[in-house]
């Protein structure tokens, strides 16, 4: 037994209402508009690609021009180094190794004086702040 056009999982398109109609034309404008962003950026992706190499090209070229060997253009990371900064922070230089200006030296502050503090005269007079 066949299932009949208003049991099957779609509904045939002469018995759509508008709420249908609009609600199907939204989701293909969604989808239209969700492609084009995701053109969009796939497109500045390439062209951020294009101008490093670019970049890169002309570089090469005016160390040729002038005679230089072309050194690849490279990001050297060392990631002891890096440990070793974040670990090293947390701990307490001593004070002979200390640079001048430091908290806990003696030459830190070298001229502060003492300063006596004068109350205010609206604390005489009994006026709040």
């Amino acid at each position: 037994m066949g299932r009949s056009l208003s049991q099957g999982c779609h509904t045939p398109i002469w018995s759509w209402n508008l709420e249908n109609l609009i609600m199907s034309l939204l989701r293909v404008f969604s989808r239209i508009l969700l492609l084009a962003l995701g053109l969009v950026f796939v497109a500045s992706l390439v062209f951020g690609a294009a101008f490093v190499f670019a970049l890169w090209s002309l570089r090469s070229l005016w160390a040729r021009l002038r005679g230089q060997p072309v050194a690849p253009m490279a990001f050297h990371f060392n990631p002891r180094a890096q440990w070793g900064r974040f670990s090293a922070g947390n701990r307490a230089a001593p004070a002979d190794k200390a640079p001048s200006g430091q908290r806990g030296t003696p030459d830190a502050i070298p001229d502060i004086t003492d300063v006596v503090a004068k109350e205010s005269t609206s604390a005489l007079r009994g006026n709040s702040p």
